[in-house]
């Protein structure tokens, strides 16, 4: 059963790839319309939103009108919502629209179609994901115990139903998971441009800041990807032991150093199926996650089977498929003497959008859980109160802080590689930066506001702390200079 474990993490990365290769094309189109808009401001003399509040001059509103009636051709073609190819036949026939209105319009355009297409690929996936995991389950099976020889065929009208059944607490599924983020890039989107608009900012910078509203938005889209990935190979699993009468199953978590806490401690479990719930007995048990089960037997069925490890570069290994995550770690990583040498040294990374990065936030987040003194370390190293360093710990590490804005359960804050260097550094006592305390006073302050107003959002939280204390802002400051000195170190 070792391939099951990594099979459907991998045909996620693999269309991930593809979804990022469109976010790529959408961005550049935004892009290239941006570019297009501010020359004709600077036209006109006047790159101000004053300027961009004028209206379209005759011929520029008949080139506009063009450009609308190319965008009804291609969502006719491309099934995009009604909704929307109203509004762009209603726009197409006014005879008054502003500068700033069309370049609106046609970054929604851009979104709309973005969308449209993520929601088709991913039905297609999530159909053929769920027919695989089905098929493969049934197929791992056979080769152990001989089950399987009369499974039913699926059809493609059962498995929409069931890809499109909702599977989180929120009662949403895939497709309104789409759409919804898709409504918070359009107004991120536009409220990016107005305001670099307003602040005068030049054509790179209205550039910069709306592709990175872009990259959060393909963020948001690659952790669907893997939850509902994971979501609907579970399914597909739970289905295909129930066909095929078993009655037991066992937790499988993938063997290494970036596997989430829940995991570690949840692999190896085994449960009725009568007792099968997702995000409670089953995976995923978190954004991302790559936990899978496989039926559980006596040991006359899975004697000498192994399970599929990684070691520290990504190369996979075997190892007794009976070995637990805890045992693997203690035999494997620590006696061995391989953890990571920038989790041991506290050496600098210094791209935070980096894979290095990406491992090692994950990697340390996990060890911080698992730290007894770094509270009392930090609080000496800073003159802090000790029970106010192990509160900020377990809100940024340990509790459930954050509501997951994809599924509406409550979850643990993503690792973040700033984060998690800043805590190491606060807790070695060495090298301690400007943002690291800042970071500490942030929290601080973010967690009283959320006390004094129960009912306020994270993110409205969060923006009233950076107003104080600005992390964010003081981290981009701090890895961008990095940056720079590593381009050009004279």
């Amino acid at each position: 059963m070792a391939s099951l474990e990594d099979d459907q993490y991998q045909r996620s990365a693999a269309y991930y790839k593809d979804v990022q290769r469109q976010y790529i094309r959408a961005t550049n189109s935004i892009q290239m319309d941006i570019i297009r808009w501010y020359q004709r401001l600077a036209d006109n003399n006047d790159i101000s939103y004053a300027g961009a509040k004028k209206l379209l001059k005759k011929n520029e509103l008949k080139e506009f009108r063009w450009t609308v009636e190319d965008y009804i051709k291609a969502g006719e073609e491309n099934a995009v919502d009604q909704r929307w190819m109203k509004e762009m036949e209603n726009a197409s026939a006014r005879h008054h629209i502003s500068y700033l209105e069309a370049m609106k319009l046609q970054m929604q355009q851009h979104a709309e179609l973005l969308s449209t297409e993520f929601e088709g690929g991913m039905t297609d996936y999530l159909r053929k994901s769920y027919g695989e995991q089905y098929y493969h389950t049934a197929y791992e099976i056979a080769k152990g115990t001989g089950m399987g020889s009369n499974l039913v065929q699926l059809d493609n009208r059962k498995m929409d139903v069931i890809i499109r059944h909702p599977w989180a607490q929120d009662g949403a599924n895939f497709s309104d998971r789409i759409w919804t983020n898709k409504g918070k890039l359009v107004r991120n989107l536009h409220t990016e441009l107005t305001q670099n608009i307003i602040r005068g900012a030049s054509p790179q910078k209205a550039i910069d800041s709306l592709s990175k509203t872009m990259e959060v938005s393909r963020s948001q889209a690659g952790r669907l990807i893997m939850t509902e990935s994971a979501a609907i190979s579970s399914a597909a699993q739970k289905d295909c032991l129930k066909e095929l009468g078993v009655e037991k199953y066992e937790i499988l978590a993938t063997l290494d150093g970036q596997t989430s806490e829940i995991c570690r401690d949840m692999d190896g479990k085994v449960f009725d199926m009568k007792d099968y719930r997702v995000g409670v007995t089953a995976p995923p048990f978190h954004p991302n996650c790559r936990s899978t089960t496989v039926p559980y037997f006596d040991d006359e069925f899975t004697e000498g089977e192994q399970r599929a490890a990684r070691d520290g570069d990504g190369e996979t290994y075997y190892v007794p498929a009976d070995l637990k995550y805890k045992d693997w770690k203690r035999k494997f990583v620590v006696e061995k003497g391989i953890e990571p040498d920038i989790m041991k040294s506290g050496a600098r990374i210094t791209d935070l959008f980096s894979k290095e990065a990406e491992d090692f936030a994950k990697m340390y987040y996990a060890e911080i859980r698992g730290f007894s003194t770094d509270a009392g370390k930090i609080a000496g190293n800073l003159g802090k109160s000790e029970t106010d360093i192990r509160k900020i710990k377990e809100y940024l590490f340990e509790a459930e802080s954050l509501t997951d804005p994809d599924t509406g359960v409550r979850r643990r804050f993503d690792p973040d590689c700033a984060i998690a260097q800043s805590w190491q550094r606060l807790m070695i006592g060495k090298d301690i930066k400007p943002h690291d305390r800042t970071l500490i006073e942030h929290e601080l302050l973010e967690m009283e506001i959320k006390r004094r107003n129960p009912g306020i959002s994270h993110q409205q939280a969060h923006e009233l702390a950076s107003q104080k204390y600005d992390y964010n802002k003081e981290v981009l400051e701090y890895y961008g200079s990095l940056e720079k000195h590593k381009k050009d170190p004279g």
